[in-house]
């Protein structure tokens, strides 16, 4: 049994003050309130509990800074450039590099407050048709393991290169499995993963599956209830082109022909109108918004105000891991919609901050896409994943409990994170995770020789 005794915490939504959490198998048994330090508790000052990274591409870390120049020809540099650059990369990969960059990419996750993942993993195949979908996912399952982060895995299906049925480029077909391949590699990891890391699934986007095999993991989704991950509406083009083929654009095809509910995970939905954006609100899905990715990829802005006011659910990701930091993705959603309506506070919900209700729509959020109702709170019963903070850090300086989100949010980058537990287990402690030097050495050496021959 561990004791956490905290001068201020976040305990299911109401900050209290001098609580203790008992701690036994990963799970927080109970909660003594309004009580004292006892000798053998571990002290901290502020604590928060840990959030979920919604939508991950861990492979992608290795790109970050690679694609931030001109391309060659005289083309824009836009969404389908940079791709050509992340094939390009995909080309280079194979189950010990994967490790190695996503052990690196999680470890900055747990370091930024982050103790949950969900991976949206495609890359399946060596050439065309080689299988070797297991070496990839247990390449990312080491690296969680290694870096302590929950990891919920979603293998995704892609079958076609556009809507209307286009072969598979030469890169995409390192991402393709037939349905068969894609259920058998789905039913091998859900007999051979275990707490506290799980499985979802998903498909990469409506131009890269058929409506059948989307009709199959809808029912795989329900049958196991499971979150049912997909990439909807990021870019302009792919809403006109599915405008040419179905007569509609992608989230309005989706409403009118599937039953979008809470296990269903929509990432980025940015170009929406009206009445996509009310009708996916009401319909208890989740949006999964990643400010920094779409910033960096040019993809626009979520309709974020419309969708709050009626009632949707958002959860944040790193997705690209251009960045890696949950609080720059929360300052940079707000930020993105005040530049978009020249107005100011958008997020804010009755008697909360923008920072407050930021954090708990994204818990809220990062609960329901994970298929886990156990994360995203610290309450009797909830897993022991915790974000413990330094309060005599200068920017929490004149701040109440009715601003600390605020603080955190919006005051700066340099979050003064102290530790991380995730699962009942300690990862970073005094600021430091545990395999940040290891992780660091083998993605330097494996990163510089990859470039090496992509460049």
């Amino acid at each position: 049994m561990k004791t956490i005794f905290a001068r201020k915490a976040y305990v299911e939504g109401i900050w209290e003050q001098n609580v203790r959490l008992n701690i036994d198998k990963g799970l927080i048994k109970s909660i003594d309130h309004n009580t004292e330090y006892f000798n053998g508790d571990t002290m901290a000052s502020l604590v928060v509990p840990g959030i979920c990274n919604a939508h991950s591409h861990a492979f992608q870390r290795a790109l970050s800074g690679h694609t931030e120049h001109k391309s060659a020809s005289n083309k824009q540099d836009n969404f389908w450039t940079w791709r050509d650059s992340m094939y390009r990369l995909t080309s280079k990969l194979d189950a010990k590099n994967l490790a190695d960059i996503a052990t690196q990419a999680y470890v900055e996750m747990v370091a930024s407050g982050y103790t949950s993942v969900v991976e949206f993993h495609y890359l399946h195949c060596k050439t065309d048709n080689d299988d070797f979908s297991i070496p990839m996912f247990e390449a990312l399952l080491q690296a969680a393991n290694d870096s302590g982060i929950r990891l919920i895995y979603i293998p995704i299906l892609y079958e076609r290169g556009g809507f209307k049925g286009e072969e598979l480029s030469s890169h995409q077909k390192r991402f393709s499995l037939s349905l068969d391949q894609f259920f058998d590699h789905y039913d091998s990891v859900k007999k051979n993963i275990n707490w506290p890391h799980s499985i979802g699934i998903g498909a990469h986007s409506l131009r890269t599956v058929t409506c059948e095999s989307l009709r199959e993991i809808e029912v795989v989704s329900n049958k196991d209830q499971i979150p049912l991950h997909i990439h909807v509406a990021e870019q302009e083009m792919e809403t006109i082109e599915c405008v040419d083929v179905y007569n509609t654009t992608p989230v309005n095809w989706l409403l009118d022909n599937f039953d979008i509910n809470r296990q269903w995970c929509l990432i980025h939905a940015t170009h929406m109108n009206t009445k996509e954006t009310t009708e996916l609100a009401k319909s208890g899905a989740t949006v999964c918004l990643c400010p920094s990715t779409e910033a960096n990829l040019g993809d626009g802005l979520f309709n974020l105000q419309l969708y709050l006011e009626n009632s949707g659910n958002i959860a944040i990701g790193s997705d690209s891991n251009i960045s890696i930091n949950p609080f720059e993705e929360l300052r940079w959603l707000e930020y993105g919609q005040r530049l978009l309506t020249r107005k100011r506070n958008i997020s804010k919900k009755l008697n909360l901050s923008s920072g407050n209700a930021l954090f708990d729509y994204i818990s809220l959020g990062g609960s329901h896409v994970s298929g886990n109702n156990l994360i995203g709170s610290l309450g009797e019963g909830s897993v022991a994943d915790l974000i413990v903070m330094d309060d005599s850090s200068p920017m929490f300086a004149g701040h109440n409990t009715d601003t600390l989100f605020d603080a955190l949010i919006f005051s700066g980058v340099n979050v003064p994170i102290q530790n991380v537990m995730v699962n009942g287990e300690w990862h970073v402690t005094d600021g430091k995770h545990r395999a940040l030097d290891l992780a660091r050495h083998n993605y330097a050496k494996q990163v510089t020789q990859m470039f090496k021959s992509v460049n």
